[in-house]
């Protein structure tokens, strides 16, 4: 193993054909399907320069990485200190390994066991794996692998250039085939049609002498009569009406042809050109029959030349699905305004306490930012609805996993989306089953109830799930029971509650009835089913929130005018966000520069309709809250920030001094009672009134 100090700095070019990244998503399906240990260290044996021990970071190990050659680990090194990555790397010999303590997972990859020179060595590698190894820890390697020893998954450019009626172009597979079959077709044709010809001309020749033998006697004279054979072949000609082809070849005829075995022959060689003439005329009449012959040939060539198969495909006990590799967990699907999509491990996010500044969750092109964000299940199917009222379903595990930072993948690579049409809403769908409904809302107003069933058969290209009016587009869509009641609210602070039972159902090409009247520079931000157990959450633009009970939004009749959900200033900004929320959940907030924070909704304080609320998140200036998700509770929160920490930003927030930690939690609850005393929270502000909840609502179905 020495020996490779000497080719250390050339060993990424050398194996600059393998898929890392591929091998290490392998090794992490491996493991996640038959782990048994609750720990997340990882041993890269024989690491080299680092290549897998990187990939396997990024995938959320504690990696440690081991290798006997100091100019392999010193490429490591420098891998390790460009990506950031917290990697140990040991200089050590895998016969002599000596770990500070267990490890949960080991990977030897790339045949490096191959290297060990005999079976004791192999032993005393296994040995020391096991000694150091955790109980139910899993030791993943390969011997003379397929994958690296041959060209199973190698893979080569084509520039695929031909000529095409004299003219150069590039083919595309298809295109390629098209033109070889039509290239067939030519020559075929051409050849038959040359076979025919020569049949015929040959057929000729035979009736000639058939002619002649049934006029043998006379023919004998003829030409024992005549001078010369130019004379004989004249005289033949005229008096048997033979062609001159015909009576040259009586001329030429050999007196063997005039026993009787001879004229069976050639009887024989004429019936069958008959047939051969027939066949022929019948190709070049029927294409079907053409590609027959095309099929038959091509057939030989691979029969002649194929090589037969080396490997057995064989099905196995059990056969696995591609899901069952795929580890249930919790995941942070992300849609951008540019429509980049990503999932992420909802781990990433630490629980902060009400006013952390949170953490960056993506870094995207200019002019792009987040607009969606959902927490689903890897195994949950996911409804994308479009701009044009167009739905497409995909599961959360086929959207590519990617990093806290990332961008994401472009959306279009993952659905037939149109050039011109843009998701809008995400809507996760756990278990829905025909009885349940997607209510669907628009920002002009409009809102309409579909059965599920209607959807239970997606295709690729996607299906139409609402028709829209010109301008107007989808800003909420989620899944109810039949039963639940609807929480609207719009930009300007207003919200609406009704039964969803006013609804009625409508097929998907409908385009629904009116849900709330709005003013004219106002539009609806969200809409969200009502749930026990759980307070109506308002967040703004500006950061500010709070939570309220749900018994304060009192129903009303759909196409009302609505109720005060916050009070907005110049301070709070717009109405960002209006959803349903439980005390012991988490809520993510991402604004439009990419930064996510994770907090408790327990620690935002309960407050009347008419109140602005607290400080949930400090904002950079000119940042703007865009979007905001529930999550289930699973973490502790970071300890820098604090309540202490949250209640003093506020404080700073009305300009009182807080430089004094202490003074500051002293006053927290003057400052919440003058807050509350200032904003009047038992005003209940309702534009429509009781009136409001008998008026006739537009029932006309659009």
């Amino acid at each position: 193993m020495s020996g490779y100090s000497a080719f250390a700095r050339y060993y990424d070019e050398l194996t600059a054909n393998i898929d890392y990244k591929k091998r290490g998503e392998y090794f992490h399906a491996i493991i996640q399907k038959f782990r048994q240990t609750e720990g997340n260290i990882l041993l890269d044996l024989a690491c080299g320069t680092g290549s897998i021990s990187e990939v396997m970071a990024s995938l959320g190990y504690d990696v440690i990485g081991v290798d006997n050659s100091d100019e392999m680990l010193g490429t490591a090194i420098e891998k390790k200190f460009d990506s950031g990555s917290n990697i140990q790397y040991l200089c050590q010999d895998m016969r002599r390994l000596d770990m500070f303590g267990t490890i949960d997972f080991t990977i030897c990859a790339l045949d490096s066991i191959n290297h060990l020179a005999n079976i004791d060595d192999v032993r005393k590698v296994f040995e020391n794996v096991a000694f150091f190894s955790e109980l139910g820890g899993l030791f993943i390697f390969d011997v003379n692998t397929l994958y690296k020893h041959t060209s199973m998954q190698e893979t080569f450019g084509a520039n695929m250039l031909a000529l095409v009626n004299g003219q150069p172009k590039i083919l595309s597979l298809r295109d390629m085939v098209y033109y070889y079959l039509e290239h067939q077709k030519d020559v075929v044709t051409r050849r038959t049609r040359f076979d025919l010809n020569k049949a015929l001309a040959r057929a000729h020749i035979l009736e000639g002498l058939l002619k002649a033998l049934d006029h043998i006697d006379e023919i004998v004279s003829i030409i024992r009569a005549s001078k010369d054979p130019n004379t004989a072949k004249t005289t033949l000609m005229e008096r048997f009406d033979f062609s001159d082809k015909q009576a040259q070849a009586i001329l030429d005829m050999r007196l063997a042809r005039l026993t009787g075995l001879e004229r069976d022959r050639l009887q024989q060689e004429y019936d069958d050109l008959e047939k051969e003439i027939a066949r022929f005329q019948a190709i070049l009449a029927d294409e079907h029959l053409l590609m027959e012959v095309i099929k038959t040939e091509i057939s030989a060539i691979r029969d002649k030349f194929a090589d037969p198969r080396r490997t057995e495909l064989t099905t196995i006990d059990g056969e696995i699905d591609v899901e069952d590799l795929i580890q249930e967990e919790d995941m942070v699907v992300t849609l951008t305004r540019q429509g980049y999509v990503k999932r992420t491990p909802k781990s990433i996010y630490r629980a902060q306490n009400r006013g952390g500044r949170g953490v960056t969750g993506m870094t995207t092109k200019e002019e792009d930012f987040a607009v969606q964000m959902r927490v689903v299940s890897t195994h949950d199917e996911i409804m994308f609805f479009t701009n044009m009222g167009r739905v497409y379903m995909i599961k959360c595990y086929q959207i590519p996993e990617a990093g806290r930072t990332a961008r994401g993948t472009a959306i279009i690579n993952l659905i037939q989306i149109a050039s011109d049409e843009k998701v809008t809403c995400m809507v996760p769908v756990p278990g829905a089953t025909g009885e349940h409904n997607l209510v669907m809302a628009t920002r002009d107003g409009m809102i309409k109830k579909t059965p599920y069933s209607e959807f239970a058969n997606l295709r690729k290209n996607g299906l139409i799930a609402i028709n829209l009016k010109e301008g107007d587009e989808l800003i909420g869509v989620d899944l109810t029971s039949g039963d639940d009641e609807i929480l609207l609210g719009s930009r300007k602070g207003m919200a609406i509650r009704f039964s969803e039972r006013h609804i009625r159902p409508m097929g998907r090409a409908s385009m629904g009835v009116k849900s709330m009247r709005l003013d004219d520079d106002d539009i609806i931000i969200d809409m969200v089913p009502l749930e026990q157990g759980a307070d109506v959450l308002a967040i703004t633009t500006l950061g500010y929130g709070k939570r309220t009970n749900p018994d304060e939004y009192r129903e009303q009749g759909r196409n009302g005018k609505g109720i005060i959900a916050t009070k907005l200033t110049d301070k709070t900004g717009d109405l960002a966000a209006l959803l349903m929320v439980k005390p012991d959940e988490d809520l993510m907030l991402i604004t439009d520069d990419g930064t996510i924070i994770r907090t408790r909704a327990e620690d935002i304080r309960v407050c009347g309709r008419n109140t602005q609320g607290v400080i949930v998140m400090k904002l950079q200036e000119g940042s703007h809250v865009i979007a905001v998700a529930r999550a289930e509770r699973d973490e502790e929160p970071d300890a820098p920030a604090n309540a202490a920490d949250a209640d003093a930003a506020e404080a700073r927030a009305e300009g009182f001094d807080t430089s004094d930690a202490a003074e500051s939690k002293a006053v927290q609850e003057l400052l919440r009672r003058a807050e509350e005393d200032a904003s009047g929270s038992d005003l209940d502000m309702d534009l429509g009134g009781e009136d409001e909840k008998d008026s006739p609502a537009d029932d006309e179905d659009i």
